[in-house]
């Protein structure tokens, strides 16, 4: 439990959106950031969903799907780059 609450404060005090989800692909943790744009877009829950859940595009959850899968199978970290407009630009 300690360890994981350390991993949240360094999630929370990370510049990007972080998050990590479970071999199912559910986001298990998000931090504030990525909540934020979420909630933004009208979703007003991201823990417990996929990305089919939360993407309005199909083409870009698939996109994630296949990078988290890579991920499983490889047991090793990616580097993946998307970029995403938010209502403030």
């Amino acid at each position: 439990e300690e360890r994981e609450n350390i991993l949240k404060v360094v999630m929370e005090t990370l510049p990007g959106m972080v998050f990590y989800k479970d071999k199912h692909g559910k986001y298990i943790y998000v931090n504030k950031k990525f909540d934020k744009f979420y909630n933004r877009n009208g979703l007003n829950k991201v823990v417990g969903k996929t990305n089919f859940d939360i993407h309005p595009s199909e083409e870009l959850a698939i996109k994630y799907t296949i990078e988290d899968n890579k991920v499983i199978q490889k047991k090793k970290s990616i580097k993946a780059e998307t970029i995403l407009q938010s209502d403030d630009g």
